[in-house]
């Protein structure tokens, strides 16, 4: 056979190729057996993060930014994320800020352990402060606004001081009604500048309870705030960033909606390199994760819905079951017009009877707060009645509403008709949050945070406001708890602490010893 010059190149080239497989196919041996002991080195944690409220979206984007874990995070619900943040934009179809909003709506912004403020910053969002107010007294139709509401807040606030250090003073377990009707015997100067009545009222609009449900001794973490701020675009607004991230070094969480975990399994007979968790749902899926963060609401984990195996330490399960459950639900009204004064963007009623308290009694000028100064008004239903009230009916809404505003404003001839539509919450009633805020009830113990917020090591950890020790109840207690969340995932995995650790930690451990014993000053 003779050679050609060309197939001689191609032989060549095949044998010059076929060498350089072997020699590779080699050396890649030899780099396996070198690099065996680090094969799982570059493996991520896997974490689930069961709950996309502001506590679960928290904690899940904090681990994602790291880029040390695989976080997967799932919501119970079919069509939205946010928890008790819900900017309802399906409903209307010209809102979709805050005049939509259904769950979280009112945060303080001068608050100084509200880290959330420098997240508003930085998702570009627009707050709002609630300036212009007016407070009615139902009895004489008093109309209360500029100095003298200030002159009424102050005294108010004077005498949950006082009220509080009562308490402190007598070391007494008692209700702030109890340590009201105290002082005002003392000193009967104090109820002649502020009726019990408009006590009982004011409190409800700030702290969405009665002052007899409300317990004097830990009252001091929660004397100070003031719900005075908006987010003009939406609460939901938050959610989304939180979500979608905000830079181009975010990348978006991997959320799983219809997730509905029904059982959390910790493995006893895993190997070193096997997952230690099994998270279970509805739908007959499993998940294999190294920890889980259990950010479901606290009505929830009182229902004994969402299982555990092995089960909860028994001081958990009591601490749960100690923390009270409040409700407040959100009625959204649209009127064909405006009948109410436009420059005032929040409406205070003291009713002629006690027990309607809380039932209509804060009006919220959502149009003008918006900017748009469209004829929505936003009320809420708070207190005991709360959720009886969910099983009313829109006429009933709208008729008890009609009578209500009557009453405030002065106005006749109002009817049903004025009523575009009605558009509200019913938290009491939605499986998926079973409540709206937590709260510490009257003779539960100081240390129950410390029990709350503890993981269940290593795998275990819980977040939400209810694990907050100073913010309980709040939305930055929800963002605070996620933040906490997240830090004790990243100490169970690495040898030093992390940043986080040095500064947001400070809140939790400082509170925890003190309980709260330090002024806004000293903080």
């Amino acid at each position: 056979m003779v050679w050609r010059a060309k197939d001689i190149v191609h032989l060549f080239f095949f044998l010059s190729v076929f060498s350089s497989i072997i020699v590779c196919a080699a050396h890649d041996e030899r780099s396996g057996k070198n690099n065996a002991t680090n094969k799982n080195a570059d493996v991520l944690k896997t974490v689930v993060v069961i709950g996309a409220g502001i506590s679960g979206l928290t904690a899940a984007r904090t681990l994602t930014n790291t880029g040390h874990y695989d976080v997967t995070l799932l919501e119970a619900r079919k069509s939205r994320y946010g928890g008790r943040v819900w900017t309802d934009r399906v409903s209307f179809d010209r809102i979709k800020g805050v005049e939509a909003d259904l769950g979280i709506l009112l945060f303080d912004s001068r608050d100084p352990l509200n880290e959330m403020v420098k997240m508003f910053e930085a998702y570009e969002v627009t707050t709002r402060l609630i300036k212009s107010a007016y407070l009615i007294d139902g009895h004489n139709q008093k109309i209360y606004r500029g100095k003298s509401l200030d002159n009424i807040t102050q005294t108010y606030q004077k005498i949950v001081t006082a009220a509080v250090k009562l308490a402190e003073e007598n070391a007494d377990e008692i209700s702030l009604q109890m340590a009201v009707n105290r002082l005002y015997k003392q000193n009967s100067s104090l109820k002649g500048q502020l009726s019990s009545k408009m006590f009982s009222a004011i409190t409800m609009s700030r702290m969405n309870l009665l002052p007899s449900n409300i317990s004097c001794r830990q009252l001091i973490t929660h004397k100070d705030l003031s719900f005075d701020t908006i987010i003009e675009e939406g609460f939901q607004e938050v959610a989304d960033r939180l979500l979608s991230g905000i830079s181009f070094n975010e990348r978006p969480l991997d959320l799983e909606m219809n997730k509905v975990v029904r059982q959390i399994f910790v493995t006893s007979d895993a190997g070193s390199d096997q997952k230690k968790l099994l998270i279970r749902t509805t739908d007959r899926q499993q998940i294999q994760a190294d920890a889980v963060i259990v950010a479901v609401p606290l009505g929830v984990l009182k229902s004994g819905e969402l299982l555990f195996d092995p089960p909860l330490p028994s001081d958990k399960v009591e601490a749960i079951q100690n923390m009270g459950i409040g409700i407040v639900n959100n009625i959204i009204f649209e009127f064909s017009q405006v009948f109410w004064p436009k420059d005032i963007e929040i409406f205070h009623y003291v009713p002629t009877q006690i027990t309607d308290i809380g039932v209509m009694t804060t009006w919220l000028n959502t149009g003008l707060l918006s900017g748009r100064k469209d004829p929505y008004l936003t009320t809420f239903i708070q207190g005991n009645l709360a959720s009886h009230m969910e099983n009313f009916t829109d006429d009933q809404l709208k008729e008890f509403a009609l009578e209500r505003l009557q009453s405030i404003f002065q106005v006749t001839g109002l009817s049903s008709v004025d009523i575009i539509s009605v558009v509200r919450s019913q938290w009491s009633s939605d499986s998926f949050s079973k409540g709206f805020f937590s709260y510490p009830t009257i003779g539960s113990p100081t240390n129950q945070w410390d029990v709350l917020s503890k993981p269940i090591c290593p795998h275990i950890f819980f977040a939400g406001e209810y694990t907050h020790p100073r913010r309980y109840g709040t939305v930055q207690g929800a963002y605070l708890s996620g933040l906490h969340a997240a830090d004790q995932v990243l100490n169970s995995c690495q040898s030093k602490p992390s940043k986080m650790t040095k500064t947001k930690q400070k809140v939790f451990n400082k509170t925890n010893k003190n309980h709260g014993r330090k002024t806004r000053e000293e903080l």
